[in-house]
């Protein structure tokens, strides 16, 4: 407590400073406490006008445990092993909001902070009422959506969940109104319907594919905008709604005990194969050379498993290569599994990008067996980081035309379809069911789709209309 008292005269940027352990792990040891788990901790903490927190007999002021939370990114890269134990001590259930905290004030001072963002800002953090997981954060929430959800103890878990799902299509609905689908989670209750998130859990842990804007623009539009869909002879939604947006007329139906969700959109290609990435346990602990180790076993396991599906995707008929006429085959699968982002999100790496040979290197084949010198790590960092990050989550997708993607681990080939929906940035992987409805499975990347390719060439008679339960 002492030492986060007076974090601000620690200097990190000095070369001759080192990390005391002892006191990192301490501080480890202090921000995983229960305590930071529970939601109405967050409440109290937001809704104080003064905060500090009390460790026996010590205080620290609000602002210098904002201050350590903000040395994770600030220190993120560039400053190598010297802090890395850092990285790990500092990371928490209240640790993004914390870090974010001036930010969050501020929207609430305005009225202004949604409930969506304070859920997505809280996934790790728990009540022994699951309904207060929601309830909870209504109080920091801004008016409109405290009369849309009302905090009502009738209500069961699933019919709270269900009624935020609804609130949130709604108030997205002219701004990415899908985006709740993308957060979809793998292991939830079973007898909420497909599409609905079980807000009452924690988050599964995925690293979702991208959502947010990045600058002024969405990072994908492979939904296109309105003008593409009325195009196909759907109605505009609105005589005032902007063609550029991507919309949906949200058409909720309540039929027998399942609430049915129905979106407008196509399916591009069924699903042939799907391979799991591999997975090793990311280590938080304090032993650089364990760290080493377990980082090292898992850049190793997805290079193998790349050259498994590099393979597979070599064998392909050459008469099913969506690609042919924008790209080869080869640079569509490398830069599929970086979902053609480079480590800073800002776009697609240009043709000329280097990121072809860091890759080359990455699989053992550039210089030196793929080892340039004594800075291997270093030069395979730009494409190790977004590869390793964006796959060990997901599957590795080929559908039969073809296309190559990135989706949930839960896919299945050749029971599952890409689709595109009216109001989604990113395809969706959707599963017939033999009662004619459709199950969510998850979001996807697939390449050469996201930017609204699939909405612009498609005919009027290959629209559908999805009933998802």
């Amino acid at each position: 407590m002492d030492f986060i008292n007076n974090i601000r005269t620690v200097g990190f940027e000095d070369l001759n400073y080192e990390l005391d352990l002892h006191i990192w792990k301490a501080v480890k040891h202090l921000v995983r406490r229960q305590w930071w788990t529970r939601v109405w901790t967050i409440q109290e903490c937001f809704l104080a006008k003064n905060q500090k927190f009390y460790c026996g007999r010590k205080a620290v002021d609000r602002e210098s445990f904002t201050l350590l939370m903000q040395l994770k990114s600030k220190y993120r890269v560039g400053y190598g092993a010297r802090l890395r134990a850092m990285q790990s001590a500092i990371a928490g259930p209240f640790t993004f909001l914390l870090e974010e905290w001036d930010d969050y004030k501020s929207l609430n001072a305005k009225g202004a902070l949604n409930l969506t963002k304070m859920i997505i800002a809280t996934t790790e953090n728990q009540c022994s009422e699951p309904v207060d997981k929601i309830f909870a954060l209504l109080s920091m929430c801004k008016d409109l959506d405290r009369q849309a959800i009302k905090v009502d103890y009738t209500l069961s878990a699933r019919q709270l969940s269900i009624m935020v799902a609804k609130y949130q299509l709604k108030e997205m609905e002219t701004h990415n109104p899908l985006f709740i689908l993308q957060r979809n989670l793998a292991e939830k209750d079973p007898t909420l319907p497909s599409w609905v998130p079980d807000y009452t859990q924690c988050t599964d842990g995925e690293n979702h594919i991208l959502s947010f804007k990045v600058g002024d623009t969405l990072p994908f539009a492979a939904g296109a905008d309105n003008l593409a869909w009325t195009s196909l002879g759907l109605p505009r939604l609105s005589p005032q709604m902007n063609d550029s947006l991507n919309s949906i007329n949200l058409q909720i139906q309540d039929e027998g005990s399942f609430e049915t969700l129905i979106l407008h959109g196509l399916i591009l290609d069924v699903i042939t194969a799907a391979f799991r990435a591999p997975w090793v346990d990311i280590y938080d602990g304090f032993d650089l050379e364990e760290d080493t180790r377990r980082k090292r076993c898992r850049r190793e396991l997805m290079v193998n498993a790349c050259k498994e599906w590099e393979a597979y995707v070599k064998n392909f008929p050459v008469d099913r290569d969506p690609y042919e006429k924008t790209c080869t085959r080869y640079h569509a699968f490398w830069r599929t599994l970086i979902i053609d982002r480079d480590m800073n999100l800002l776009g697609p790496p240009p043709p000329d990008s280097d990121l072809a040979a860091r890759f080359e290197a990455w699989m053992g084949r550039g210089t030196q067996n793929g080892k340039p010198g004594d800075d291997y790590d270093d030069y395979i960092r730009p494409f190790n980081i977004p590869a390793v990050t964006r796959c060990m989550y997901r599957s590795f997708l080929v559908t039969e035309r073809g296309y190559m993607g990135l989706g949930s681990r839960n896919t299945v080939a050749s029971q599952d379809h890409v689709c595109v929906l009216r109001g989604g940035v990113v395809p969706f992987i959707l599963r017939k069911r033999n009662d004619g409805y459709w199950g969510l499975v998850g979001e996807a990347y697939v390449h050469g789709i996201m930017n609204g390719e699939t909405v612009r060439r498609a005919n009027k008679e290959d629209l559908r209309v999805f009933r998802i339960r």
